[in-house]
């Protein structure tokens, strides 16, 4: 028994059968009208012969037996069973799809105007991404807790704990390796945070690549490949595309579901390729021209005084 549930063939099939057993349910549940297993508001599970005549009559007209465009529509149902209890099940499941589908909008809105009103939003961002860490890590062991119980509660009495194990691992894979995902999100949330802070240690960071990227572009300017008044241009739009960049990444991310690991890995690259772009194009100005043009200017100003 351990090897048949074990094997990547017992895997498969399952798969396969608990795909075809999710979307009938969610068939029923969402009331469609093309299937034969109905939902009613009384709680009274039907079956159609309506949908099931269809169908039947659809194959006969494509094996081009055309008597079957004769057959009449039949409106008629049989009761399956009623409960009170369905109906609760079709409420919870609406109120899951909609709070499924706004929660995480409503998070990222809030962390975004937290992070927003923050005096140092770089620390903010780096402990509001370590904080969401933990939480979905707390949620990840309370999902091992729960297979735990699982296991305890069906083990050995209605199957084997190997068994129970594997149908709770497939039940719960997609919402497992979502959470996998958005913890590194929010863990490269942090480490961006930090990276950006006024701490010592990523202050120092940040003379290390700004000074790589210094000769990097000097290195450019002495072969001719200056990106000149383009480049100042960036220089000045630099908050900004960065800022573009990181939401329009993760509006992206948000919006392709379900959340993976893959993913996440990569928007993060296109966020690092964006932001090598942006530094390696860009042209600050040079504090000692600088000073010089303020000089000039100053003297120009006194001058006409």
């Amino acid at each position: 028994m351990e090897r048949l549930v074990t094997s990547s063939q017992f895997a498969q099939l399952w798969e396969g059968a608990l795909r075809t057993t999710h979307s009938r349910t969610i068939a029923v549940i969402q009331s469609d009208a093309n299937r034969a297993i109905q939902l009613f508001d009384d709680g009274t599970l039907t079956l159609e012969l309506s949908a099931i005549i269809r169908a039947v009559k659809q194959v006969l007209i494509d094996q081009d037996l055309r008597f079957a465009e004769r057959i009449p529509e039949v409106h008629r149902s049989i009761p399956i069973l009623a409960s009170d209890s369905l109906v609760t099940v079709r409420s919870v499941y609406q109120i899951a799809v909609v709070a499924g589908y706004w929660l995480p909008w409503a998070v990222l809105a809030l962390l975004a105007v937290g992070i927003g009103i923050a005096r140092d939003r770089a620390r903010t961002l780096a402990w509001a991404g370590a904080g969401l860490a933990v939480s979905l890590l707390l949620l990840a062991g309370g999902m091992g807790i729960g297979g735990r119980f699982f296991a305890s509660a069906v083990s050995p009495s209605i199957m084997p704990a190997v068994t129970s194990q594997a149908i709770f691992n497939q039940l719960t894979e997609l919402l497992s390796s979502a959470l996998l995902a958005l913890v590194v999100l929010s863990l490269f949330l942090a480490m961006g945070g930090w990276l950006s802070s006024l701490s010592r240690a990523a202050r120092s960071l940040q003379r290390t690549a700004s000074s790589g990227f210094t000769a990097l572009r000097q290195s450019a300017d002495r072969r001719g490949l200056s990106t000149g008044s383009f480049g100042r241009a960036v220089e000045k739009l630099r908050p900004g595309l960065i800022a573009v960049t990181a939401g329009a990444c993760v509006l992206a991310l948000f919006l392709n579901r379900p959340v993976s690991v893959g993913g996440v890995t990569a928007t993060l690259l296109v966020v690092i390729a964006v932001l090598f772009v942006i530094e390696l194009f860009r042209r600050p100005v040079d504090p000692v021209i600088g000073a010089e043009s303020g000089k000039v200017d100053a003297v120009e100003s006194a001058g006409s005084a």
